[in-house]
């Protein structure tokens, strides 16, 4: 009993040491609970003046903006309230048109105060008319060019008749959906707003139609091409103008020129060299370069006319200096009858022939400039080429002569190219026409006209990774036409694949199915 009692202090003590605080229970997972609304959920012929949304427990809204969609849009924007379990709504009456279903989606906006828990994709309806109408219409926006998904791209759906427009923005997958619609028909307008002024601008991605929804959920696959007006009532002038090296500035148009040689341009009054000055066209039909000579100044006034006079004034950096005139080739390995492309470090204005050789030879070849610091030779040797620029060969824009520079270019052997063998299918088997494919990489490319299902071989290619573009030419003119959807000209479907095709030398790759689906 005496080692009992001696225990009894030693056990109390290390109970007391074991004390552990209430956790407070599990931690809540659930998303908050909508228990009911006034008026009630899918109420009909009702114009409120409030509507009042409660919950089983606090709650907040989170990204109003981002996540709160109605349609179709009110004339007048509801003002949102939160009070504690209660989110209300108040309405204009005259913001609703008669027999209309609204819907309004919360998206993931509505969680819980304490956890943070969404409640997905919540929506509240209901009718000025005497039914909530039920139809749905949903689809996916792609740019036609890239064939890839375009997000947050504003969908618009326009009654016909009544003019009542829905409208919604595409997810991160290009995907977007638009709930309760009256069965009628529509116009369709989906389109990048790049500038987010709620308008479709010149050169913004877009895909107009009209649609005729019904009971049944319909989708659209919405192909989005460069926007271009419709009318030339818009005046051409230049948006920006921003320097790019010591040579050259880019000049970005509000839309595409009809005639290039329209631009007037000059520099500053007593530079004014026109003769020094050259315009010429990048990627992009509405922007342009302007290359010219070396000045030394903190700025440079740039005059523009259009169809208006524009003037700016472009700084220049301060640790900037005239350039030598060096040549370097775009690829030291090339295949035989492929032309050679050689860059410069500045803007060649000038070539004389005379001074330029190939494998001792002043003939047998053709040199011309293809861009202002790149240019383009064609020869008929088909031996590895040595060719040599004698001093002043070339002449750059700042007047500045080459003092002579020698490239070897290497013609590959059978050995050191590989060959790609490819079919084209089409797994909707709606296509019968011509089909064009290209194959290239930085330096060069390789344009086949073939049909679906027939063997094709590009021969001789060098070691590099290659893309694939393939393109449908209904209209057989060995173009890409983008098409016009006001005129409804639907455009030539295009695939582009991905991934990149490898050629390995000495190697055939064979039996490669391409599908364009």
């Amino acid at each position: 009993m005496k080692s009992v009692k001696g225990l009894l202090p030693l056990i109390l003590l290390y109970s007391c040491a074991q004390i552990v605080i209430p956790d407070g229970g599990q931690k809540d997972v659930n998303p908050p609970v909508f228990i009911k609304s006034i008026p009630q959920q899918n109420s009909v012929s009702t114009y409120p003046k409030t509507i009042d949304l409660y919950f089983d427990e606090n709650i907040e809204i989170r990204n109003q903006l981002e996540n709160i969609s109605m349609t179709p849009k009110f004339s007048s924007i509801p003002k949102i309230k939160i009070k504690i379990n209660k989110i209300e709504l108040e309405l204009e009456r005259d913001s609703l048109k008669p027999s209309t279903t609204y819907c309004i989606n919360f998206g993931k906006g509505i969680v819980d105060i304490n956890e943070g828990n969404v409640l997905e994709n919540f929506y509240y309806t209901f009718s000025t008319g005497n039914s909530i109408d039920t139809a749905s219409v949903y689809g996916r926006v792609i740019a036609v060019k890239e064939n890839k998904p375009i997000d947050k791209s504003t969908v618009l759906i326009k009654n016909l008749y009544t003019s009542v427009i829905y409208e919604t923005t595409s997810d991160k997958n290009g995907d977007w959906k638009i709930n309760n619609i009256a069965p009628d028909s529509y116009s369709h307008l989906t389109f990048k707003d790049n500038n987010s002024n709620k308008l479709l601008d010149i050169n913004e991605l877009y895909y107009y139609d009209t649609i005729s929804i019904k009971e049944k959920p319909i989708n659209i696959i919405s192909k989005l091409i460069p926007f271009q007006s419709l009318f030339d009532s818009i005046r051409l002038s230049v948006l920006k103008c921003n320097y790019i090296n010591e040579n050259s500035i880019s000049i970005k148009l509000n839309k595409q020129p009809t005639d290039i040689n329209a631009i007037k341009y000059t520099f500053d009054l007593d530079l004014n060299k026109k003769d020094f000055l050259n315009i010429i066209s990048t990627t992009k039909a509405d922007s342009f370069l302007i290359i010219h000579p070396f000045y030394v100044r903190d700025t440079l006034t740039f005059t523009v006319k259009t169809d208006t006079l524009q003037t700016f004034t472009i700084p220049q950096p301060k640790k900037r200096k005239k350039q030598i005139l060096k040549l370097t080739s775009v690829a030291l390995l090339t295949r035989k009858g492929d032309p050679n492309y050689i860059t410069s470090t500045v803007p060649v204005k000038l070539i004389n022939t005379e001074k330029i050789k190939i494998n001792g030879l002043n003939t047998g070849f053709i040199v011309k400039n293809i861009f202002p610091n790149k240019l383009y030779i064609q020869a008929e040797i088909s031996s590895n080429r040595q060719i040599i620029f004698e001093p002043g060969a070339l002449t750059d824009i700042n007047g500045q002569e080459n003092k002579g520079d020698t490239i070897l270019i290497k013609i590959a052997t059978d050995e050191e190219t590989g060959n790609y063998e490819f079919v084209v299918k089409d797994s909707t088997l709606n296509y019968k026409g011509t089909v064009l494919v290209k194959i290239g990489n930085p330096f060069s490319e390789y344009i086949i006209t073939t049909q679906l299902n027939k063997i094709n071989q590009i021969r001789g290619l060098l070691p590099s990774n290659y893309s694939i573009e393939i393109w449908e030419d209904e209209n057989s003119n060995g173009l890409w036409d983008e098409g016009n959807y006001y005129e409804k000209k639907i455009p030539e479907k295009i695939l582009f694949l991905k991934d990149f095709i490898t050629i390995k030398p000495n190697w055939d790759t064979t039996g490669v199915e391409i599908y364009i689906d």
